[in-house]
């Protein structure tokens, strides 16, 4: 008896709450002189698992079901055809199943999203979300005895962000020229003396002195989605005493994407951070004005392939953050001194690709 399941139609992409999953289900091998016993299962798990030394009196393996569904195949919905090159009898049946709207049994007042489909191990720990549909078929062999066979298909699985909070959609940096070179000056305030309520920078007014203002802007509000590129414009607030010195260079700016996955099924909370490079430039642009922006053609956009979508619930977030490092040089010796600074965005999916049906008919 072989058994095999397939997606009935070729899905492009991952799945989405709600989303209908069909497949189609079938049996080779000898008639059924006795009905078989077949039950369907869909079912959504989290399964964190660290090693014995990580977790010391905790079980190595912390698994939570998001949802299960069971459905219950009789024989009569089977439709049966026979191989004519083996005399096989070939069973055949559609199964249906569909993805839940949320995933927990929490108190919140709307339902928590359902986490990606993803498979991340970092510092020593182990996350996997996985949705699996399995059929199991069980015949009579001899007398009361039953032999028992088992497929399963992994179903991929997506979701956009429910966040109502939109990221700020740009970055400033104060590169602090009296600091010792090649030290990098960490940017704490992160929000209050960085931007006004509507979004722009402000006016020259340095958080060290002296010190030049590097301005990293996205698109309002900081949405980057998967496999599209993101334009990233950089201005750059320099003091007018330094500009008429006529020798300060912006040598270095770069961006990478930290993804922090954070689970919550065991006693104690814990986070993986994983790190992407998204885009840099280095060598030396002369800044010869107050207000300098760097030429588009010599940065690039900010590409985000494989990262997760933000996601928010009561098991497990995933939240993005840009790292922003950026160099500043007064001449071109090696004297460059360092800004850092991180960011808040939200990662999602490109929307689906439209079909063209047919025309309506007048």
């Amino acid at each position: 008896m072989k058994l095999s399941l397939a997606l009935e139609d070729a899905h492009q992409g991952p799945f989405l709450a709600n989303d209908l999953v069909r497949a189609s289900f079938e049996i080779r091998g000898p008639t059924f002189h006795k009905s078989p016993r077949i039950s369907a299962k869909f079912v959504g798990t989290m399964a964190v698992s660290f090693p014995t030394q990580v977790n010391a009196a905790s079980p190595g393996q912390i698994t939570t079901v998001l949802f299960e569904q069971h459905k219950k195949i009789e024989y009569r919905d089977l439709q049966w055809d026979e191989d004519a090159s083996s005399g096989e009898s070939i069973y055949t049946t559609p199964i249906e199943f569909q993805f839940p709207d949320g995933a927990c049994y929490c108190d919140r007042p709307q339902k928590c999203q359902l986490p990606p489909s993803l498979d991340i191990m970092e510092q020593n720990m182990r996350v996997k979300v996985s949705y699996t549909m399995t059929i199991s078929v069980g015949r009579s062999v001899l007398g009361a005895m039953t032999k028992t066979k088992t497929v399963a298909m992994e179903i991929p699985f997506s979701c956009n962000p429910s966040t109502a909070r939109l990221p700020r959609s740009s970055c400033v940096l104060s590169v602090p020229m009296n600091e010792k070179p090649g030290r990098y000056a960490r940017l704490r305030d992160t929000i209050a003396d960085q931007e006004h309520d509507d979004g722009s920078c402000p006016s020259y007014s340095p958080k060290y002195s002296p010190s030049i203002k590097v301005e990293v802007l996205l698109p309002q509000p900081a949405i980057l989605i998967r496999g599209q590129p993101t334009p990233v414009q950089i201005l750059v607030h320099t003091p007018t005493d330094m500009i008429e010195s006529g020798n300060v260079y912006l040598r270095s700016v770069s961006m990478d994407l930290k993804t922090l996955v954070t689970t919550s099924t065991g006693a104690v909370p814990r986070t993986i951070t994983q790190r992407r490079h998204g885009c840099s430039m280095a060598g030396a642009v002369k800044i010869d004005s107050e207000l300098f922006e760097l030429d588009s053609g010599a940065w690039g956009n900010f590409f985000v392939l494989n990262a997760k979508p933000t996601t928010e619930s009561c098991i497990l977030r995933m939240d993005h953050v840009v790292e922003v490092v950026t160099g500043i040089s007064v001449g071109l010796g090696n004297d460059i001194r360092y800004a850092v600074a991180a960011f808040e965005v939200i990662v999602m999916d490109p929307p689906p690709a439209y079909e063209v049906g047919d025309a309506i008919q007048a």
